[in-house]
């Protein structure tokens, strides 16, 4: 769960990015948690975009290939920590079928 990164968001997980986008939240055995993403950590680049909000984030992640690994930059408490994502394939929205 990506959220803008506020000053109370900052203070309860104990980040020390003024910048970014904050996960809150990781899906169990999505992408995400698979490349080492942890609630807490601020993304601040995606495949050396910088990323300030979550509109950023959104834009930068809809535009990845499915199945490519792409580095993303995060801020975990005072360190940076560069990981590979790969992004799965999104399953094609259902039809319903109409009788």
């Amino acid at each position: 769960e990506p959220s803008e990164l506020s000053p109370e968001l900052a203070e309860t997980f104990g980040v020390k990015a003024t910048a970014g986008v904050i996960i809150t939240g990781v899906l169990q055995d999505g992408p995400a948690a698979q490349a080492g993403m942890r609630p807490g950590d601020v993304i601040v680049r995606v495949d050396g975009k910088a990323i300030t909000n979550v509109s950023e984030l959104l834009t930068a992640v809809a535009a990845l290939k499915p199945g490519t690994a792409t580095p993303f930059a995060l801020q975990r408490g005072d360190a940076m920590v560069d990981i590979q994502l790969t992004p799965g394939v999104r399953p094609k929205p259902q039809r319903a079928v109409r009788r």
